[in-house]
């Protein structure tokens, strides 16, 4: 039994590139073309509205009134002032449509009285399938009507925004721009008050210093021109170190940056007590200052002190803590040395019952407490006893 095979007809892969190729050269062309076609279009819309709003506009140039400058004046024709395709604007004397596509043109129709619409440049005509002049053009023919008797005032357009801002130095100037009313764009920003850099003020901070006594050292101080303050480095290392700096006095040597005494017989046997010229004892101590070996013994005076007795009671007398064990002691220590003593006798009470036909005669106990004074002892005076035996001890 016998199969028979039939070629099925296709295209070659050769002959789809060229379809495709040919599809793409046709789209190159034909496209842009389109497009504009589509745009010109929509230029009806433009030119039917600005036909209605010219025709309001002159018949109230034919009752002696001026044109509006407002859109709100002829929102019944421009409700919104602009459109899906077009934004609009009046001028003084006519009416412009600002195209949203991509084309980016502006069709105007520089007076109301003339009608005519025109553009701006001939790059703006070219991208419209319409005969439009140039404005330039228009305005320059002798049949040309400019409607100027007319002219309305021109709205004036508010820009947003501020008209001054800070500037400069730290933000502490300021620079101005001036509105255009008429188009509601802003001019450029002047010059600033003040200078972007920054001056220092006040008293520089020092450079350098002295340091360890006789040496010095250095920092570096800049103006921080950003914020108008000083910079100050690190300081350096000084130029003199402690010990060259340091000048013991006689008698000292300098051991890690400290003057102390030279190392001496008198300083190793400076130990144990000694007594003093008062009775008193002093534990001998080693002066590093003065590198020599010191008691605590108290120093004979120059000044002139009398101890002083004064009269008081017993319980007084006997309560007192003596400053000396005896009375010579307290006086040597104040006529020689000026030490503030404190010593008291008491003397006790006494009965005479001697006479057995007579009542017991009795005594009162009293006391008398020396001190040490500068005042002279006299009669009445500090430490005079008007009774008994106390008596004023006179150096």
């Amino acid at each position: 039994m016998q199969t028979s095979h039939k070629r099925k007809k296709a295209f070659t892969l050769t002959e789809l590139l060229v379809v495709v190729i040919v599809i793409g050269v046709l789209s190159a062309v034909v496209l842009p073309k389109f497009s504009k076609v589509v745009e010109t279009r929509k230029t009806t819309e433009a030119e039917e509205l600005m036909s209605a709003v010219r025709t309001e506009q002159e018949k109230r140039c034919a009752l002696d009134k001026s044109y509006v400058t407002s859109l709100t004046a002829v929102k019944d024709i421009v409700p919104s002032g602009t459109s899906k395709n077009y934004a609009y604007s009046l001028t003084s004397t006519g009416m412009e449509a600002q195209s949203k596509g991509k084309y980016g043109y502006t069709l105007k129709m520089p007076s109301y009285a003339d009608g005519r619409i025109c553009c701006e440049n001939e790059a703006e005509c070219a991208k419209l399938n319409k005969d439009y002049p140039l404005c330039s053009a228009l305005m320059a023919r002798a049949d040309y009507r400019s409607g100027a008797e007319c002219a309305g005032e021109p709205e004036e357009k508010q820009c947003t925004g501020s008209s001054t801002q800070s500037c400069g130095c730290n933000n502490g100037g300021t620079q101005t721009r001036t509105c255009d009313t008429s188009t509601g764009t802003w001019s450029g920003w002047s010059a600033c008050s003040i200078s972007d850099a920054c001056e220092c003020t006040g008293t520089k901070p020092e450079e350098s210093q002295t340091c360890n006594d006789c040496g010095t050292q250095t920092r570096s101080v800049t103006c921080d021109t950003a914020t108008g303050q000083w910079k100050t480095g690190n300081w350096n290392t000084c130029s003199k170190t402690e010990a060259e700096c340091t000048t013991c006095p006689e008698g000292k040597v300098l051991e890690n940056g400290v003057c102390v005494c030279e190392e001496s017989w008198e300083k190793d046997l400076c130990s144990g007590e000694v007594t003093c010229g008062d009775g008193s004892t002093s534990v001998l101590t080693w002066n590093e200052d003065t590198c020599q070996c010191e008691d605590s013994c108290p120093k004979e005076t120059t000044e002139f002190y009398n101890l002083v007795c004064g009269r008081t009671d017993y319980w007084k007398a006997s309560t007192n803590v003596n400053t000396h064990p005896t009375l010579e002691a307290a006086r040597n220590a104040c006529e020689k040395y000026g030490q503030n003593v404190s010593f008291c006798v008491a003397m006790p009470g006494s009965s005479n019952c001697s006479d057995p036909n007579k009542p017991c005669e009795i005594t009162q106990g009293w006391g008398k407490c020396f001190s040490c004074s500068q005042e002279k002892c006299t009669n009445g005076g500090l430490g005079t006893c008007s009774t008994c035996d106390c008596t004023c001890y006179i150096g």
